[in-house]
C-alpha cells in the first residue's frame, strides 16, 4: 500500500484521490481501509521529505533561491527570477496575500533567445491558464508565434493575483531577464491578448514605453464572447449577428472595415430584439483598446487568435497535470500500470 502511495505521490495525485484508488486497487471498503488522514500524513511526509515538493512558503522560497538566475547556468537549464531579494541578495517572493503577492518567473537562456529577432517577424502572446498548481494559482504564459504559426515559449510566471500591477511585474521581470541574457533591449511590435483591461494596461506600461506596439485582439475570444451573448436571442437573430461578426472580421482593409461596420450597425438598428446586444458590442468590441480583431491588422501569415498559445497550454495540462493521471488510473483499474494502447 505504501509503495502505491509513493508512486501516486510522485505523479502529483492528491491524498483524497490516492485513498479512493486504494479502495479500488486493494478491494477495500471504508471500514477496512486506512483513514484518509493517515494517507494525507504519509503522502505529505514523502513529498516534502523525499521529493522536495511543498507548498510551505519556506520550502518554496528555498527552491526559488536554489534555482535563481545568476547568468551562469547552461543554455537549456531552467532558472527562476523574482523582483525582490533579501538582505543577502537572495531571490524571494511574497506569500500570496494581497499585500505581499506571490510572483515568480521560470525560463532559460535558450527560451529567451527565441525573441532575439526582428520584432516584425513575430507576435507576442500573453495568456493565463489555470489548474496547473496545487494552490490553483494562475500561470501566465508568454511566448511568440511566427509566420508558420508555430509557438515558441519565452517563459512562464506563477502569480497569486491578476491585477494590473501583477501583470506589469510579470512583463517587467521577463524584459529584465531577457536583456540580461541577450544584452539587447526587448523589442516587440505585435502583442496579442484577451479583452483584459489589467493585461492591456500592463502591456502599455511596460512594453509601450520604447516600442511602437500594435495590440491585437484574439478573434476566437471575440467570437466566443459574442456567441455567449447571443444565446438569449432567437435563432435567426443569433445567426444574423454571428454572420455579420465574421464578415466584419475578414475585412481586408480599414476602409472596408468601416464600410461593413456602418452597414451592420444600421441593419442592427432596425432589429429591436438585438438593441441590448448592439450596445454591448459597441461598448466592448469597438473600444479603442480592444477593437483590432479584424484580419487586416495581423500581418499576413500570422495567427489571428491566441490558438498557438492555447495549444501549448492544452498540451501542458494534458501531460503534466491530474487530467491525464486520473484518466490513466481509471483506465488501468487502479493498478498503477500504464493503460494498454491500441495496435
Amino acid at each position: 500500500m505504501k509503495e502505491a502511495i509513493r508512486d501516486w505521490a510522485g505523479q502529483g495525485l492528491k491524498p483524497k484521490r490516492m485513498w479512493m484508488a486504494l479502495l479500488q486497487r486493494f478491494n477495500l471498503v471504508e471500514a477496512t481501509a486506512p483513514h484518509l488522514s493517515s494517507v494525507q500524513r504519509f503522502a505529505h511526509h514523502y513529498v516534502t521529505g523525499k521529493l522536495g515538493g511543498s507548498d510551505i512558503i519556506d520550502a518554496v522560497q528555498r527552491k526559488i533561491r536554489e534555482s535563481a538566475f545568476t547568468g551562469e547556468k547552461e543554455e537549456a537549464s531552467a532558472f527562476t527570477f523574482t523582483s525582490r531579494t533579501d538582505d543577502e541578495g537572495n531571490a524571494v517572493t511574497g506569500n500570496g496575500s494581497d499585500r505581499n503577492p506571490f510572483i515568480v518567473g521560470v525560463s532559460s537562456k535558450k527560451l529567451l533567445r527565441r525573441a532575439d529577432r526582428d520584432p516584425r517577424s513575430f507576435v507576442l502572446h500573453i495568456d493565463a491558464t489555470y489548474k496547473l498548481t496545487q494552490l490553483a494559482y494562475p500561470v501566465v504564459v508568454v511566448g511568440i508565434s511566427d509566420r508558420a504559426r508555430s509557438f515558441h515559449l519565452l517563459g512562464i510566471s506563477i502569480v497569486s493575483q491578476q491585477q494590473q500591477q501583477h501583470h506589469a511585474e510579470v512583463l517587467t521581470l521577463l524584459r529584465r531577464v531577457y536583456e540580461a541574457v541577450t544584452g539587447k533591449p526587448f523589442r516587440v511590435r505585435y502583442v496579442m491578448g484577451d479583452a483584459d483591461a489589467a493585461q492591456w494596461n500592463a502591456v502599455q506600461e511596460v512594453l509601450a514605453q520604447d516600442n511602437h506596439l500594435v495590440f491585437l485582439m484574439c478573434y476566437f475570444h471575440v467570437a466566443k464572447k459574442v456567441f455567449e451573448k447571443t444565446r438569449s436571442l432567437s435563432q435567426d437573430a443569433a445567426k444574423t449577428v454571428m454572420a455579420d461578426i465574421h464578415d466584419i472580421h475578414f475585412a481586408s482593409t480599414e476602409e472596408i472595415f468601416h464600410t461593413k461596420l456602418g452597414g451592420v450597425l444600421q441593419k442592427w438598428a432596425g432589429l429591436p430584439e438585438i438593441a441590448r446586444f448592439t450596445a454591448y458590442f459597441s461598448k466592448t468590441w469597438l473600444d479603442p483598446r480592444f477593437w483590432r480583431w479584424q484580419a487586416f491588422h495581423t500581418p499576413s501569415g500570422f495567427a489571428t487568435t491566441n490558438n498557438p498559445c492555447e495549444t501549448f497550454n492544452a498540451a501542458t495540462k494534458r501531460d503534466v497535470t491530474l487530467r491525464r493521471k486520473l484518466k490513466d488510473i481509471r483506465n488501468d483499474g487502479g493498478t498503477g500500470s500504464p493503460a494498454p494502447t491500441k495496435g
